[in-house]
Protein backbone atom coordinates (compact mmCIF):
# COMPACT_ATOMS: atom_id res chain seq x y z
CA UNK A 1 0.00 0.00 0.00
CA UNK A 2 1.63 3.57 -0.74
CA UNK A 3 2.59 5.08 2.18
CA UNK A 4 0.44 8.24 0.84
CA UNK A 5 -2.99 5.92 1.26
CA UNK A 6 -1.79 4.16 4.69
CA UNK A 7 -1.67 7.68 6.62
CA UNK A 8 -4.60 9.00 5.10
CA UNK A 9 -6.53 5.60 5.92
CA UNK A 10 -4.94 6.16 9.45
CA UNK A 11 -6.26 9.55 9.85
CA UNK A 12 -9.52 8.48 8.91
CA UNK A 13 -9.60 6.00 11.55
CA UNK A 14 -8.44 8.08 14.11
CA UNK A 15 -11.03 10.92 13.60
CA UNK A 16 -13.25 8.02 14.51
CA UNK A 17 -12.31 7.55 17.28
CA UNK A 18 -10.72 10.50 18.59
CA UNK A 19 -13.54 11.78 20.07
CA UNK A 20 -13.91 8.56 22.60
CA UNK A 21 -10.33 9.06 23.99
CA UNK A 22 -9.26 10.79 26.80
CA UNK A 23 -5.49 11.59 26.00
CA UNK A 24 -2.86 12.21 28.15
CA UNK A 25 -0.55 14.21 26.95
CA UNK A 26 3.68 14.82 27.59
CA UNK A 27 5.64 15.52 24.58
CA UNK A 28 4.78 18.96 23.43
CA UNK A 29 5.82 20.84 20.74
CA UNK A 30 8.65 23.89 20.94
CA UNK A 31 6.01 25.87 19.42
CA UNK A 32 3.47 24.77 22.28
CA UNK A 33 1.43 23.16 19.84
CA UNK A 34 0.69 19.52 20.45
CA UNK A 35 0.90 17.33 17.63
CA UNK A 36 3.35 20.22 15.44
CA UNK A 37 6.05 17.76 13.95
CA UNK A 38 7.45 19.66 11.51
CA UNK A 39 6.95 22.83 13.21
CA UNK A 40 5.33 25.05 11.05
CA UNK A 41 3.01 26.41 13.35
CA UNK A 42 -0.06 24.32 12.56
CA UNK A 43 -1.19 20.78 12.82
CA UNK A 44 -2.32 19.14 9.63
CA UNK A 45 -1.96 16.14 7.40
CA UNK A 46 1.67 16.43 6.90
CA UNK A 47 1.92 15.90 10.61
CA UNK A 48 0.15 12.75 10.51
CA UNK A 49 2.04 11.54 7.61
CA UNK A 50 5.55 12.49 10.01
CA UNK A 51 4.33 10.37 13.02
CA UNK A 52 2.98 7.85 10.43
CA UNK A 53 6.42 7.17 9.31
CA UNK A 54 7.46 6.68 13.02
CA UNK A 55 4.64 4.09 13.89
CA UNK A 56 5.82 0.51 15.80
CA UNK A 57 8.86 2.48 16.76
CA UNK A 58 10.63 2.78 20.09
CA UNK A 59 14.29 4.54 21.32
CA UNK A 60 17.13 2.89 18.99
CA UNK A 61 15.05 1.92 16.09
CA UNK A 62 15.95 3.74 13.02
CA UNK A 63 12.50 4.84 12.64
CA UNK A 64 12.34 6.55 15.53
CA UNK A 65 10.93 10.11 16.20
CA UNK A 66 10.76 10.92 19.77
CA UNK A 67 8.42 14.35 18.83
CA UNK A 68 5.74 11.64 17.79
CA UNK A 69 6.02 9.90 20.88
CA UNK A 70 2.96 12.11 22.28
CA UNK A 71 2.02 9.92 24.97
CA UNK A 72 5.02 9.52 26.79
CA UNK A 73 5.19 5.79 26.31
CA UNK A 74 8.12 4.61 25.11
CA UNK A 75 6.83 3.67 21.78
CA UNK A 76 5.08 5.31 18.44
CA UNK A 77 1.46 4.22 18.16
CA UNK A 78 -2.18 4.59 17.26
CA UNK A 79 -2.72 6.82 20.79
CA UNK A 80 0.12 8.72 19.39
CA UNK A 81 -1.74 9.13 15.65
CA UNK A 82 -4.97 9.85 17.47
CA UNK A 83 -3.17 12.88 19.78
CA UNK A 84 -2.65 14.34 16.70
CA UNK A 85 -5.85 13.82 14.83
CA UNK A 86 -7.40 15.76 18.03
CA UNK A 87 -5.50 18.60 17.26
CA UNK A 88 -5.60 18.83 13.46
CA UNK A 89 -6.43 22.48 12.82
CA UNK A 90 -4.66 24.54 15.60
CA UNK A 91 -2.03 26.43 14.65
CA UNK A 92 -0.49 29.68 16.18
CA UNK A 93 -1.56 33.07 15.41
CA UNK A 94 1.38 35.38 15.51
CA UNK A 95 1.36 38.96 16.05
CA UNK A 96 4.49 41.91 15.83
CA UNK A 97 4.91 44.43 18.13
CA UNK A 98 6.63 47.30 18.84
CA UNK A 99 9.15 47.16 21.49
CA UNK A 100 11.23 50.60 23.33
CA UNK A 101 13.69 49.73 26.22
CA UNK A 102 15.11 51.94 28.68
CA UNK A 103 17.52 53.26 29.69
CA UNK A 104 18.28 53.57 25.79
CA UNK A 105 22.42 52.67 26.46
CA UNK A 106 22.24 49.47 29.55
CA UNK A 107 25.54 49.90 31.49
CA UNK A 108 26.38 45.97 32.67
CA UNK A 109 28.24 47.39 35.60
CA UNK A 110 24.57 49.70 36.95
CA UNK A 111 23.03 48.86 40.66
CA UNK A 112 20.23 49.47 39.39
CA UNK A 113 17.74 46.94 39.90
CA UNK A 114 14.75 46.96 36.55
CA UNK A 115 15.14 47.96 33.07
CA UNK A 116 11.55 49.02 31.68
CA UNK A 117 10.09 47.65 28.31
CA UNK A 118 7.56 49.35 26.81
CA UNK A 119 5.27 47.49 24.18
CA UNK A 120 3.18 49.04 21.76
CA UNK A 121 0.35 46.17 20.44
CA UNK A 122 -1.29 47.16 17.11
CA UNK A 123 -4.71 48.31 16.53
CA UNK A 124 -7.18 45.74 17.45
CA UNK A 125 -5.29 44.29 20.28
CA UNK A 126 -5.25 45.41 23.54
CA UNK A 127 -2.70 45.70 26.46
CA UNK A 128 -5.16 44.46 28.62
CA UNK A 129 -5.43 41.04 27.04
CA UNK A 130 -1.99 40.23 27.96
CA UNK A 131 -0.83 36.87 29.66
CA UNK A 132 1.71 38.83 31.83
CA UNK A 133 2.82 35.77 33.29
CA UNK A 134 3.93 34.67 29.88
CA UNK A 135 6.25 37.43 28.85
CA UNK A 136 9.25 36.26 27.92
CA UNK A 137 12.80 38.75 26.87
CA UNK A 138 15.24 37.07 24.73
CA UNK A 139 13.37 33.59 25.49
CA UNK A 140 14.58 33.59 28.73
CA UNK A 141 14.28 36.70 31.22
CA UNK A 142 10.71 36.59 32.60
CA UNK A 143 8.97 40.07 32.97
CA UNK A 144 8.27 40.96 36.73
CA UNK A 145 4.33 40.25 37.77
CA UNK A 146 4.76 43.87 39.35
CA UNK A 147 4.74 46.87 38.78
CA UNK A 148 3.19 46.79 35.43
CA UNK A 149 0.78 49.51 34.11
CA UNK A 150 -1.15 50.63 30.47
CA UNK A 151 -1.01 54.19 29.09
CA UNK A 152 0.27 56.40 26.63
CA UNK A 153 4.16 56.35 27.84
CA UNK A 154 5.60 57.62 24.73
CA UNK A 155 3.14 60.26 24.55
CA UNK A 156 2.53 58.83 20.57
CA UNK A 157 -1.26 58.75 21.29
CA UNK A 158 -1.18 54.69 21.18
CA UNK A 159 -1.64 52.59 24.80
CA UNK A 160 1.62 50.50 25.76
CA UNK A 161 2.22 47.97 28.37
CA UNK A 162 4.71 49.17 30.53
CA UNK A 163 6.45 46.59 31.87
CA UNK A 164 10.08 45.71 34.14
CA UNK A 165 12.74 42.91 34.09
CA UNK A 166 15.38 42.46 36.82
CA UNK A 167 18.58 44.73 35.31
CA UNK A 168 20.74 41.60 36.92
CA UNK A 169 19.22 38.84 34.82
CA UNK A 170 19.80 40.58 31.73
CA UNK A 171 23.34 41.57 32.27
CA UNK A 172 24.30 38.25 33.03
CA UNK A 173 22.67 37.46 29.92
CA UNK A 174 24.34 39.51 27.97
CA UNK A 175 27.64 38.65 29.46
CA UNK A 176 27.30 35.06 28.60
CA UNK A 177 26.10 35.16 24.87
CA UNK A 178 27.35 38.53 24.02
CA UNK A 179 31.58 39.77 23.66
CA UNK A 180 32.68 43.44 22.96
CA UNK A 181 35.74 44.50 21.54
CA UNK A 182 34.67 48.32 21.86
CA UNK A 183 32.72 49.88 25.14
CA UNK A 184 29.82 50.14 23.04
CA UNK A 185 27.90 47.49 21.86
CA UNK A 186 24.65 46.66 19.83
CA UNK A 187 22.68 43.34 20.68
CA UNK A 188 19.08 42.63 19.51
CA UNK A 189 16.53 42.51 22.42
CA UNK A 190 13.62 40.25 21.69
CA UNK A 191 9.96 40.16 23.71
CA UNK A 192 7.66 37.13 23.40
CA UNK A 193 4.00 36.36 24.84
CA UNK A 194 0.71 35.47 24.75
CA UNK A 195 -3.12 36.98 25.21
CA UNK A 196 -5.79 35.15 27.26
CA UNK A 197 -6.99 33.99 24.43
CA UNK A 198 -3.95 32.18 23.41
CA UNK A 199 -2.55 34.62 20.48
CA UNK A 200 1.16 34.95 20.49
CA UNK A 201 3.46 38.33 20.13
CA UNK A 202 6.86 39.28 19.51
CA UNK A 203 9.09 42.33 18.91
CA UNK A 204 12.60 42.99 18.70
CA UNK A 205 14.93 46.29 19.54
CA UNK A 206 18.29 46.94 18.62
CA UNK A 207 20.22 47.64 22.26
CA UNK A 208 22.97 49.80 22.94
CA UNK A 209 25.26 48.38 25.51
CA UNK A 210 28.14 49.87 27.74
CA UNK A 211 30.25 46.75 28.24
CA UNK A 212 33.35 46.74 30.54
CA UNK A 213 36.32 44.40 29.25
CA UNK A 214 34.73 41.84 26.66
CA UNK A 215 35.40 40.91 23.19
CA UNK A 216 32.54 41.22 20.60
CA UNK A 217 31.09 38.23 19.02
Amino acid sequence: MPKRTAYKIILITAVLVVSMLTFSVKNVGADGIVGDMNGDDVVDARDIEIASNAVNSWPGHPRWNPLADLDGDGKISAMDICIIAHHIGKKITMITVSLKINPCVLNLRSKGRWITALIEFPEGYSAKAVNISSILLNGTIRAESRPHAMGDFDCDGKEELMLKFNRRALANFILENYHCRTRIGRITLTITGNFADGTRFKGSTTQKVLFTSHRCK
